[in-house]
């Protein structure tokens, strides 16, 4: 089962069906069969649970949380308070999103246009953690980053070009989350441009 296939399938969602679901290549979307606004994006690492709907005449795709941290029963609750907030004229602000799901689902995006190896190094330098010597340990919603963290992010790299390098693919992430509608503007907008063996620094 692989994302290209299943990507928008109604399915009907069950535990095994959930832990079964693969995205080794591209991403998965699928909605349940008996929820249809209940959705789980599946990409390489992560699964995540998303309510959509229209509002004001846009679609949009709240976060849940991932699975199997939140349970099919949990997301179901969940799913049914934001289609009561609908129906009773309560609708909350949109949810953000963490700084690992969207990089994720960036990534996923580029695997269907790019060389592994090319995703390999993007990813390498947008996301550190264990097995990863990236740049930016962000984990909070990417609405609360900041052009103050990212700056102190780039002025920790000593190397220029690798600084260089990281500058231009976190302004290509964070450009795309703007255009994905889940930032109202880019924090690298207020950051020097990077020449070389310079450090970025805010406007």
């Amino acid at each position: 089962m692989d994302g290209p296939k299943l990507a928008l399938a109604a399915l009907k969602f069950t535990d095994p069906l959930l832990r079964s679901l693969r995205a080794d290549a591209g991403q998965l979307d699928c909605a349940d069969s008996l929820t249809p606004a209940l959705v789980i994006w599946v990409g390489k690492r992560t699964k995540t649970f998303r309510y959509r709907r229209v509002r004001d005449g846009m679609r949009e795709r709240i976060t849940i949380d991932q699975y199997p941290d939140v349970s099919l029963a949990k997301a179901g609750e969940e799913e049914r308070k934001l289609r009561a907030e609908k129906t009773l004229g309560l609708l909350s602000a949109t949810a953000g999103s963490d700084y690992a799901e969207c990089l994720e689902e960036f990534l996923a995006g580029k695997r269907d246009k790019n060389k592994a190896s090319t995703v390999d190094e993007k990813e390498r330098l947008l996301e550190k953690k264990r097995l990863l010597k990236g740049h930016f340990p962000f984990s909070e919603d990417v609405t609360k980053i900041d052009d103050g963290q990212i700056s102190r992010a780039l002025k920790a790299i000593k190397a220029p070009s690798e600084r260089r390098h990281a500058f231009v693919e976190a302004r290509t992430f964070f450009n795309w989350l703007v255009t994905a509608r889940r930032i109202p503007y880019s924090p690298l907008s207020r950051l020097k441009r990077l020449g070389k063996g310079k450090t970025a620094s805010a406007c």
